[in-house]
């Protein structure tokens, strides 16, 4: 990686320097020497191959090939995200300082040419999807490549639904997490580039079929992944999708967090199909799933709070859940009035005498009316861009603080603010950061508010004791007083 201009938006850094090589290089190179003998066809993990592969080379001396090696291992390395359907490549790796792994707008042009040239050649399935992906990304006209990639998406989970390959970590389901996202990217290519390829239809088919075969291994997880794919992309029965759903919600021995993706999953196939009737019991089983989880964790109000919290807030979609809702409602005061106990108290001691001295020096031994001024301009709140950039840096010094959800609680227990996680999405990182920016604010107000603002009011009112009546002045003349 290595600090070059202009800023990336993606990324929130700055471009990373991809490997220079050459068509004739990568021609030149046995391109899957590294990974001839992997069963993986997940990219992640082909970059480790690549990876180790890139620096044996370097060390022997192979400039050429430890370029290509080096150069793959960071295609392979590309934050996989096609939830993200405008930008589902992302950097796998951004520092505090603003350095950031490859993305596809870092190999536009020249590489991206020669991926194009090559991809049709690899023998890897998951290598092959990824370089023809990005060659179409980075050049539209490249239809041929959009093609490549939806049949090399479906090779390389047809090899693991057959047992020939396997995913990261040796996962032998289709139906898995990694399935699911090559699934999912290449029917966000076909949804683009058109159905009715002979790609369209076969792929539509594998996700039949890995569906169907979740479902008969009873893999409630993996039939979960599948099937929301399959109804995303209005490919299966949303009737059966919900029937088969249900089935396996009533499974016993299953977790309240899968029964409760069960249910609303069921709910939103029952929705696809105009079954409201149908669509609301689902809902109401996974509120109830909800509840169960506030009873499983009453020895800790904020927990059972929280769930109970969701629980109403989705009952409040159905109709007629009045008297279930009142119920909650309940326990729920029960288990706000504890949260205040089970709250500890975390403080660092703050040397404010300097600051407290610089105020008294600011508004001493002045007239009223020039201790007013200078008492105005203690302090001035910071510039909105640079609240936006302190909080994008304070967000990756410390980024789990940015990932993790949180609530704010009053003295009663009760919700009064809630900060969201960044879960990747535009949306997500504009809420976590506004959120950064207000506990950033606020902490910057107490330290104005004791250190310049307090000792500066107790000296002007000591050298200028003031009556009422001698703000009322101000008070009439300022903006901020309605005239009435």
């Amino acid at each position: 990686m290595t600090k070059n201009e202009p800023k990336d938006r993606q990324g929130e850094g700055e471009h990373s320097d991809p490997v220079t090589v050459s068509l004739e290089e990568l021609l030149e190179t046995d391109l899957e020497a590294p990974i001839r003998n992997s069963r993986n066809v997940d990219c992640w993990s082909l970059a480790s191959l690549y990876d180790t592969a890139s620096e044996q080379q370097a060390s022997s001396g192979s400039d050429v090939a430890a370029r290509v090696y080096g150069l793959l291992a960071q295609v392979a390395n590309m934050h996989f995200k096609p939830g993200d359907v405008a930008e589902p490549y992302g950097p796998k790796f951004v520092s505090a300082d603003g350095l950031r792994t490859s993305i596809p707008g870092d190999l536009r042009g020249d590489l991206s040419a020669a991926f194009a040239t090559i991809a049709a050649d690899i023998r890897n399935p998951g290598l092959r999807a990824r370089l023809a992906d990005v060659a179409w990304l980075n050049d539209r006209k490249h239809y041929a490549m959009a093609q490549l990639a939806v049949s090399a998406f479906c090779d390389a989970v047809q090899a693991v639904l057959e047992g020939m390959s396997v995913f990261l970590d040796d996962i032998e389901s289709a139906s898995s997490r990694n399935g699911k996202h090559m699934l999912t990217r290449a029917c966000q290519i076909t949804k683009a580039t058109g159905w009715k390829d002979p790609e369209g239809t076969r792929l539509k088919k594998l996700v039949s079929d890995v569906i169907r075969d979740a479902f008969d291994r009873k893999d409630q997880s993996g039939f979960r992944n599948s099937a929301e794919t399959g109804l995303q992309f209005h490919i299966d029965d949303p009737v059966e999708l919900a029937r088969n759903a249900e089935a396996l919600a009533a499974m016993e021995g299953t977790d309240v967090f899968t029964l409760r993706e069960l249910w609303e999953l069921a709910a939103r196939a029952h929705q696809r199909s105009r079954n409201d009737a149908e669509r609301d019991r689902c809902l109401a089983s996974a509120a109830e799933c909800l509840a169960s989880l506030a009873a499983a964790g009453e020895d800790c109000g904020m927990a059972a709070a929280s769930h109970l919290m969701e629980a109403i807030k989705e009952l409040r979609r159905i109709p007629k859940t009045e008297e279930r809702r009142q119920q909650l409602e309940v326990r729920l005061r029960k288990a706000q009035s504890s949260i205040p106990d089970q709250m500890g108290t975390m403080s660092r001691p703050i040397d404010l005498t300097k600051l407290r001295k610089r105020a008294r020096e600011l508004v001493g031994g002045q007239s009223l009316s020039q201790a007013l001024t200078s008492f105005a301009h203690l302090a001035m709140s910071p510039e909105p861009d640079q609240l936006w950039d302190a909080a994008r840096k304070q967000a990756k010094q410390i980024p789990l603080a940015s990932i993790i959800p949180k609530e704010i609680v009053d003295g009663e227990g009760k919700v009064v603010s809630r900060s969201p996680g960044f879960d990747g999405s535009e949306e997500s990182e504009d809420l976590a950061l506004r959120h950064g920016i207000a506990r950033s604010e606020d902490y910057r107000r107490q330290l104005v508010a004791f250190g310049q603002i307090d000792p500066a009011r107790q000296l002007i009112h000591v050298e200028h004791p003031l009556d009422q009546r001698d703000f009322i002045p101000l008070v009439a003349m300022t903006p901020f007083v309605p005239v009435d």
